[in-house]
């Protein structure tokens, strides 16, 4: 869940708020993809619970990043 956090507030500070919805389209493909791709995986199984902590923690991740993004906007006068 850390990794998925990181990774999307990674996105949304590098993104933006624009960018935000196919970041998040994205880093929700990419959870169940790896989770579905511990089926080929010997001793591993895909689980939903799993799949859903990945997604919570981009989400997570990625509202935290546009919350980060628009305090340095407002503090660096950056773009939008």
């Amino acid at each position: 869940m850390f990794a998925y956090a990181v990774t999307g507030g990674i996105f949304a500070v590098v993104y933006g708020r624009k960018g935000a919805p196919l970041s998040a389209a994205l880093l929700i493909i990419g959870a169940v993809g790896f989770e579905l791709a511990q089926f080929w995986i010997p001793g591993r199984t895909p689980r939903v619970v799993d799949a859903a902590c990945s997604i919570a923690g981009s989400m997570i991740g990625l509202a935290a990043g546009l919350v980060l993004r628009r305090a340095w906007s407002k503090r660096y006068r950056v773009s939008k």
